[in-house]
């Protein structure tokens, strides 16, 4: 039967039709007996991209594969890396008849795997009778304190705080609710007499509510949720929760289509209002009562999982960044914002270009850099890795001819690189501007498997529309902490808080949205997420040229990090320019501002080639 097999083996036999399609042309007619959306995610971009070069008349082999695949830049690859395995290589010389019965299985075996919209519809008739609606509805009228409860167990109150209409599906169950809350605001207690006698009113003077609809309360049926306990109400609301969630995302969903089929319907703002309402659903299942439990219980979980060393893939799993005085102080990069913040020219932004080179080795990393081209972002990165001076790719300075040497130690960069996974999105020539709602939707959308670290590099080079702020808002608390008592050009702008008037800094605006709605994205795809920004000229009023946290641009950026960073060259400040250009390299000072898995303020001393970006664990030798 073809729904016997599973999603794996059915990927695999996928693979091995691939792999003898690549491997001989023969086969390559099979090709037009299949269509993309027959293929599952993992496999599909391989079978369009032999589609593609079919259509084009162009020879298939393995070397003209891999290139075409290269092209695209969203493919990481390990996405192809199948077609040379060794598990494969039995199919390599597949016959025609073989690769005739691999076609027919996936033609027939698409439409089961593929789901209709409907399903989610169907998931509800389960609900039809409301059950686990009024068995809650019975515990908060007659157990809200826990009277009845047996062993002292916890009533429903702790459940009933955290419930919202919104929660219910059934008018009359919403009537119901509504009427609990109004005596519990009241009276501080819920009497089941009250409670029918506040309904009898509210059926006496509507229409469509009847004493049948709430005769429930007193059937027989429900009278063992009458003592409902704590865990009992919790399983209940969770179980609303989960099906109130699929019938607005049901809901949404249509919306979301017919707004795509308006002829100027916007892919970015539909995309944006998709992940809002994604995010809203987030947070209304989460249940604070959730995460209660006890010190020994948690403790006994934490020590289970330092034994047996399972952190990986979890939130407290730390990435170490290839720095090891580095990691000694901050332990690695882990799920959540991290900020590197510093006056021009101390090095920042190269420190990040560092990072995604340290960290693309095992990582998928996705890079945005707001202020290169890809062109100038790829010589910057080959001048790092060959540690060949960046005028002499730039063909400027005296060097102008690049010597042999040099050209070995470029070759040599290039393929080292080949073997990492990073994925740049840099500067369009015809559009130098970056749009906040185009960074998110790439960063979160554009790949099968999301990336498992993000570096931006710089957010204060990036525009944030009307729209995307509204979707991405800041905390109110933040309002405040943007309003200043001066003005100054236009950068400012007059408003009201509180009943107050006041001058609100634009662009510290802009940059707190910029940052907690990044802040969002990585803690929506449980990653490290990096940014690049800077600080005030106020650092360079000391002699010293020394940065501070409060001089950082985006004050916001700075309480939701993770990990802050300063960056510091104290030759910049006092050693002479020609003194500078005799060495080689300089010590750099990273200062550990924030720090929430160990010490701060701390620094750490690193090298810092200039001439070709590179930082490197500092030798007192």
């Amino acid at each position: 039967m073809l729904d016997d097999v599973s999603r794996g083996d059915r990927i695999n036999l996928e693979k091995e039709l691939l792999v003898g399609i690549v491997f001989n042309p023969e086969l390559s007619d099979i090709i037009w007996e299949l269509e993309a959306f027959s293929f599952t995610e993992e496999t599909r971009d391989v079978f369009s991209t032999l589609r593609k070069m079919k259509d084009e008349k162009t020879p298939i082999d393995l070397d003209s594969v891999k290139n075409s695949l290269e092209e695209n830049t969203s493919l990481m690859p390990s996405y192809y890396a199948f077609l040379e395995e060794d598990r494969f290589s039995t199919r390599r010389n597949m016959g025609w008849a073989d690769a005739q019965s691999y076609a027919r299985y996936i033609r027939e075996s698409a439409t089961i795997l593929r789901l209709p919209f409907g399903v989610v519809r169907e998931r509800f008739p389960r609900f039809a009778k409301g059950y686990p609606e009024k068995a809650l509805l019975v515990g908060f009228a007659y157990n809200l304190k826990g009277e009845k409860s047996i062993r002292n167990q916890p009533g429903t109150e702790g459940v009933f705080t955290e419930t919202k209409t919104s929660d219910f599906f059934f008018k009359n169950h919403k009537i119901i609710f509504e009427t609990i809350r109004e005596l519990v605001l009241k009276t501080g207690e819920s009497n089941i007499i009250a409670i029918l006698n506040k309904l009898d009113e509210k059926s006496a003077a509507e229409n469509n509510f009847k004493p049948e609809d709430y005769s429930f309360l007193t059937s027989p049926q429900f009278e063992s949720c009458r003592s409902l306990s704590f865990n009992a109400a919790r399983t209940c609301l969770e179980e609303l929760r989960a099906i109130s969630s699929l019938r607005i995302l049901s809901y949404e969903s249509e919306k979301i289509i017919d707004k795509a089929c308006d002829a100027g319907a916007q892919v970015v703002e539909l995309i944006a209002y998709a992940d809002k309402t994604l995010r809203e659903l987030e947070r209304g299942e989460n249940l604070v009562f959730g995460t209660l439990g006890t010190a020994q219980s948690a403790v006994h979980s934490i020590m289970k999982r330092i034994e047996t060393n399972s952190f990986k893939g979890s939130a407290f799993y730390c990435i170490p960044t290839g720095f090891s005085a580095l990691d000694d102080k901050i332990a690695g990069l882990y799920p959540g914002l991290t900020v590197l913040a510093g006056r021009p020219q101390m090095g920042a932004s190269e420190f990040a270009l560092n990072l995604a080179y340290m960290l693309s080795r095992e990582k998928n990393v996705l890079y945005f850099s707001t202020l290169d081209t890809k062109d100038m972002f790829t010589l910057r990165l080959l001048s790092t890795v060959s540690r060949v001076p960046m005028r002499q790719l730039l063909g400027a300075g005296s060097d102008f001819q690049i010597s042999e040497n040099r050209k070995a130690q470029l070759k040599e960069a290039a393929r080292n690189l080949r073997h990492h996974q990073l994925v740049i999105d840099a500067l369009n020539r015809e559009d130098i501007t970056v749009k906040l709602e185009n960074l998110i939707v790439k960063a979160k959308y554009a790949f099968k498997t999301p990336p498992e670290i993000i570096i931006v590099d710089d957010i204060m080079h990036i525009d944030v529309s009307k729209n995307y702020e509204m979707v991405y808002r800041r905390p109110s608390s933040m309002l405040e902490k943007e309003i200043v008592t001066y003005e100054m050009q236009s950068k400012y702008e007059r408003g009201t808080f509180e009943g107050k008037s006041y001058i609100e800094n634009r662009e510290e605006k802009r940059l707190n949205t910029v940052a907690h709605s990044l802040y969002v994205v990585a803690q929506s795809l449980g990653i490290p997420v990096i940014i690049v920004t800077g600080c005030s000229g106020d650092a360079e009023l000391r002699s010293s040229g020394v940065p501070r946290l409060n001089n950082i641009l985006g004050t916001l950026s700075t309480e939701l990090a993770n990990t802050t960073i300063l960056f510091h060259r104290p030759q910049y400040y006092t050693a002479d320019s020609k003194e500078r250009k005799k060495e080689e390299s300089e010590p750099v000072n990273l200062i550990i501002a924030r720090n929430k898995k160990g010490p701060a303020p701390v620094r750490v001393k690193l090298a810092y080639h200039q001439e070709c970006f590179r930082f490197e664990d500092f030798s007192e030798k």
